[in-house]
């Protein structure tokens, strides 16, 4: 399963994509999907100038530290890109909380307990989706692309004006209401710096009650 070609479905199924602006796969995600949310850390990331762009803010940096203690541990670019990941779980006004996540890790975790060092900053992103009872997929498992193509084929998405509804599980309800027809809301944050070509995130929405937007994302942090 390759990124682009994910990419690529997520965006056929109307699943908005979310990147982190990272060189690698956010770059290619990026090029597959030019309308992706960007979560950037800082203003000018990677000389990325985008006005529809997302930086951290200090609610964004606490949620970061919430579950990793040892983040003013880290410097400079390092603790930013950790610092921006739960606006790739939680959207920009983080009430858009994602479906599942998808990374990509040495250690092929998926359970915050197992979180190593190995995992690096896919691990904190674990973590936060854990947190919120997201799903999460590692794409250094096996079976990650059986598992996660079975997970979209149970995905509701709203049609856009003029398209049937994508409703593959048979449901006759959304599970996610969304305020922007023709989108599906998820998260998805960052990879593992030492991962080889193709490591990601990403992740996609929970139900939510209220109508809102969300979107899947891809991203692809050093760490």
């Amino acid at each position: 399963l390759t990124i682009v070609r994910l990419a690529r479905l997520l965006r056929e199924r109307n699943i908005v994509v979310r990147t982190g602006g990272c060189k690698g796969v956010d770059e290619v995600v990026m090029n597959a999907i030019p309308d992706a949310e960007l979560h950037l850390p800082f203003r000018n990331f990677n000389q990325i100038e985008n006005p529809a762009s997302y930086f951290s803010d200090e609610k964004c940096k606490a949620l970061a530290k919430s579950v990793w203690p040892t983040l003013d541990n880290l410097q400079g670019v390092v603790k930013s890109l950790y610092e921006k990941n739960p606006r790739l779980i939680s959207g920009k006004n983080f009430n858009s909380t994602a479906q599942a996540v998808i990374v990509w890790s040495e250690d092929g975790v998926e359970d915050a307990h197992n979180v190593t060092s190995r995992s690096n900053i896919a691990g904190h992103l674990v973590k936060l989706a854990a947190a919120s009872g997201i799903r999460i997929f590692n794409l250094a498992r096996p079976d990650a692309e059986a598992r996660i193509m079975a997970y979209l084929d149970t995905i509701y998405v709203e049609p856009k004006q003029g398209e049937s509804a994508r409703n593959p599980a048979g449901n006759h309800e959304p599970n996610y209401y969304n305020s922007n027809p023709g989108s599906y809301h998820g998260a998805a944050g960052g990879n593992n710096g030492a991962a080889p070509a193709g490591p990601n995130n990403g992740a996609a929405e929970q139900p939510r009650p209220n109508p809102d937007a969300g979107s899947i994302q891809y991203g692809s942090p050093s760490g």
